[in-house]
């Protein structure tokens, strides 16, 4: 799974996409399309919209609208995932990479009729890491009454060198939080391990990567970055770890 900003080469690409978007709307949005046989679009990138393209295996798989409100101020305008890559929690892991992109406040607004998206959204924000949310009803300007969930993403400070080396053990285990779901765990006897925390299918999973020093932050890094990619290609990410001891 690749995200990628809309830039001038790739526009068409988005422009595009959103037409199967708009398309998909239309029983609930009621639009029709022109003369040429496109739908307009409710949300025009700019300088406060920004695009950014979803791509799985290399096909264009989705995309996402944007508006920054604030500094620190998200609304996820526009969010389509093309329908034959809707399987293995595709759209889950979307929508967390944009909110570890963009750590800070973050809403999200469907219109009248659209539950499988509401549930969509609720299940998605409460997968990233238990995100508390507030959901209301609210009279948008623009869509009239929605639903609106609003909740905070809290952006998680890396770990350091010394942090992994210095931190002792207790009388109960310790996880030592980096990012990208990797963490140490530190054991009551000493013992240090680097896991990887994942969601399968949206059931939270975790699986061991190696074992501290043996295997330094840097490398952990690493591993976890090879894991997430077996992870969007729907590999089990166990597999990964079963063929390193048999080497």
């Amino acid at each position: 799974m690749k995200i990628i900003p809309v830039a001038d080469n790739n526009l068409t690409l988005y422009l595009n996409l959103a037409q199967c978007y708009e398309a998909e709307f239309s029983g609930l949005t009621h639009k029709k399309p022109d003369a040429g046989g496109l739908f307009e679009l409710d949300t025009q990138l700019g300088e406060k919209v920004i695009g950014l393209l979803l791509f799985i295996h290399e096909s264009p798989a989705g995309l996402a609208a944007i508006t920054i409100k604030e500094e620190t101020s998200y609304e996820v305008s526009e969010f389509y995932v093309v329908p034959s890559f809707r399987r293995h929690s595709s759209g889950m892991t979307f929508a967390h990479k944009l909110w570890s992109m963009f750590p800070g406040e973050w809403e999200i607004k469907q219109i009248e009729g659209a539950a499988y998206a509401t549930e969509f959204w609720r299940k998605t924000i409460t997968a990233y890491d238990h995100t508390p949310y507030q959901e209301e009803r609210y009279n948008d300007p623009y869509w009239g009454m929605v639903t609106r969930q609003r909740f905070r993403v809290e952006a998680l400070p890396p770990l350091t060198e010394a942090e992994v080396e210095n931190t002792l053990a207790s009388d109960t285990n310790i996880k030592l939080h980096d990012q990208h779901g990797l963490y140490l765990l530190i054991k009551t006897t000493g013992g240090k391990l680097w896991r990887l925390k994942y969601r399968d299918k949206g059931i939270e999973r975790s699986v061991t990567l190696g074992k501290y020093p043996e295997m330094p932050l840097s490398e952990a890094r690493i591993s976890c970055a090879l894991h997430h990619s077996d992870i969007a290609q729907n590999i089990d990410p166990s597999l990964r770890r079963k063929e390193k001891n048999r080497i």
